[in-house]
Parts: C-alpha cells; sequence; structure tokens
C-alpha cells in the first residue's frame, strides 16, 4: 500500500471516481460528509483541505481527507461541523493510523465522531456514542405505525398543535425545498441566537462556514447538494433546516425555529412534515448527528456508533488527551461541577502547551 497526499482542490476526476464508486459500494460510508464533494465544498472556502490517497497496485484504494492546523495537527475536514468522519475504503483495504499520519506529515489528528466500526482507530478511542438516525426507508406511514407501536404518542400531539397553530396563528405551508437565501440567513441568525441562549459554542462564527452553506445551497440539481426546508405561518417564516443529502441519506444539521411560535413546536412540526415528505425527496434514512436532544430521542428509530479521541504520535500528549475526555465525562454524569472546575481549567492549560485542543 501506497500513500500520496494532495490538496483536495487537486483531486482528479480518477481520484473523484474512485472515492465516489468506494461510498457506492460501502453502505456504511453512505453519509454525505463521506461524499468526495463535501470534502470539496470545504476546500472551496477554507485553506489547509488536504486528502490522502490510498493506492494498491498504482490505483486509488481509499481516501483519509483531513484538515490541516498548527502544521503538523490535523482534524476532521469541516470540523468543527463535521458530524461523521473517517478512511473512504472498502473494509478488506489495510492501512494503519501511524502510517497514515507519517504519510500527511502529522503528528496528531483529533477526532470526535468518528465511525465507531474502524478497527484499525479503536484502540486511539476515548469515548464511544450514538449517533441517532431515522429509518423512513417504508414511508412515512410505516415509520408512524413503528413509532406508535413502540408507544409513541408524538405525531398525534403534533397534529394538535399543528391545528391550534393554524388556527390561532394562520395556514401552514411546508416548502420541502427551497433555494430561498433568505430562509438560510434565518437559518444561521436563530442558530447563532440558539448557540447564546444555551451557552454553547458559536460552530458558525467563522466567515468560510457560512460561505460553505451557501455554496451547498447552490447545488440544487446535483446528487450531492444542500437541502433547506422551510415551514411558514402565512408569509412568516416559523421553522427551517439545513441540511446535506446524497445518496438516499439527509443529514440533519440546522434545524431552527422562530420563538414567536415556541409553544406550537414549530422545530417538532418541520421534522414530521420533512420525513412525509422523504419520498419525494428520495431520502431512505435521515441521520440526525451526535447529541441528546430530546427530539432526537422523540424520533429515532436506531443509531450508528461514532466515537472521540486521537491518535497522537506524541505518548506524553496522547495520554493527557485520553485522560481529558475521561474526566471530561465523568464530571458531565457527575452533580460535583462547580468544585471541580478548577482543576478541568489547568487540564485545558496543559493541553494547549501541548498544542492538544481538548
Amino acid at each position: 500500500m501506497k500513500i500520496h497526499v494532495v490538496a483536495a482542490a487537486q483531486l482528479s476526476a480518477e481520484h473523484v471516481a474512485a472515492w465516489t464508486k468506494i461510498v457506492r459500494d460501502v453502505p456504511a460510508l453512505d453519509s454525505p460528509f463521506f461524499h468526495p464533494e463535501f470534502t470539496q465544498a470545504v476546500a472551496d472556502v477554507r485553506e489547509g483541505v488536504e486528502v490522502a490517497v490510498l493506492e494498491d497496485g498504482g490505483r486509488p484504494a481509499g481516501f483519509f481527507p483531513f484538515q490541516r492546523i498548527a502544521g503538523d495537527t490535523g482534524e476532521p475536514v469541516g470540523d468543527p461541523l463535521s458530524d461523521f468522519h473517517g478512511v473512504v475504503a472498502a473494509a478488506d483495504v489495510v492501512w494503519r493510523p501511524d502510517e497514515l499520519l507519517r504519510a500527511c506529515r502529522l503528528k496528531a489528528w483529533r477526532f470526535h465522531n468518528l465511525l465507531a466500526w474502524q478497527q484499525p482507530f479503536q484502540p486511539h478511542h476515548a469515548l464511544r456514542v450514538a449517533s441517532p438516525q431515522i429509518d423512513v426507508s417504508r414511508g412515512p406511514e410505516a415509520y408512524e405505525r413503528e413509532r406508535r407501536a413502540a408507544g409513541s404518542t408524538l405525531f398525534h400531539q403534533l397534529r394538535q398543535r399543528m391545528r391550534a397553530l393554524e388556527r390561532n396563528c394562520g395556514p401552514l405551508r411546508f416548502e420541502p425545498h427551497t433555494a430561498d437565501r433568505d430562509a438560510l440567513t434565518a437559518v444561521v441568525r436563530w442558530k447563532v441566537e440558539q448557540y447564546q441562549r444555551i451557552g454553547a459554542p458559536n460552530y458558525l462564527a467563522d466567515a468560510w462556514t457560512v460561505a460553505m452553506l451557501e455554496r451547498l445551497l447552490e447545488r440544487q440539481e446535483q446528487p450531492f447538494r444542500g437541502l433547506l426546508s422551510a415551514l411558514y405561518v402565512g408569509d412568516r417564516l416559523a421553522a427551517a433546516h439545513f441540511g446535506m443529502t446524497a445518496g438516499g441519506v439527509l443529514h440533519g444539521w440546522f434545524p431552527v425555529y422562530s420563538q414567536d411560535f415556541a409553544k406550537y413546536s414549530p422545530g417538532m412540526l418541520l421534522w414530521m412534515k420533512l420525513i412525509g415528505a422523504a419520498p419525494e425527496l428520495g431520502i431512505r434514512r435521515i441521520d440526525l448527528g451526535r447529541g441528546d436532544e430530546r427530539y432526537k430521542s422523540s424520533l429515532m428509530t436506531g443509531a450508528t456508533h461514532v466515537a472521540e479521541g486521537a491518535v497522537d504520535l506524541r505518548p506524553l500528549a496522547g495520554a493527557l488527551r485520553h485522560g481529558w475526555l475521561t474526566v471530561r465525562e465523568a464530571v458531565r454524569g457527575s452533580v460535583l461541577k462547580t468544585p471541580v472546575r478548577y482543576v478541568l481549567r489547568r487540564a485545558r492549560r496543559l493541553f494547549h502547551s501541548y498544542r492538544v485542543q481538548p
């Protein structure tokens, strides 16, 4: 196996064709994040996007896209917006993480949503979590029947709220696929406001993130494209969602709703409408991404597992990061959060001194 690295912007037609074939042939790699177009879309708006090409017999056999930061440190392409990442290769392709990093001239590559089944990375996992999914391959009616059989009354409640919303505020209009830039602007604005409300990092703060969403929205007629869905009350936008779709999979990325209609659960109403529109959109599965938000547990039918950790060729830095993640998860599940904040701040300073971001 030979490995060489190219800038994402320099991928050849042969590379893209081989990459696309792997994604098509390996069902576990069907997320839009693993399509070459995602890596190319990020590279269009951000520097430092590179791809390690694994060659067998002179032909491309696998691809490892990564974002180079701080010279010899790497992260997933599109981070922090990458909800899935890993090596794009068939299961019988043999590769080693340390060889990948050396070929890429990296000392460390950190990950947080790595496909947990990729065996060569497993010794580097610090923790594994579920990433919820919605199976709509049998149609929305079958999905709803299965949810009812599982004891869920969610859709009954949502229809009651939908009737109340129409009665009190005006008629609903759902657009499953729109190119309205104003709606995308609202998605970004409302998402940033949500981050502020809940005290989360602003993942859309960097200019490249919004530029990438705009480019994805422009790919209206492409197999890989951004999908913007909107729910209106009269002429007012009540909820919207921007995601990516390819190969029958929609990745749920940025769901938002107007606070003016919050008591009617417009965000959940949009999900109900989007699930109902799955057949016309050619969607058989919706990935919701890692997280314990209530709407995900209410809608999910299954999950895939992702891992957090790092491949680090520096033993001390790797051990520090692994320890940090272990402590962080213990604190998140503890009632003693306040007393340990000092310890966590000290740990973070150590990470920065070794250029390993916790």
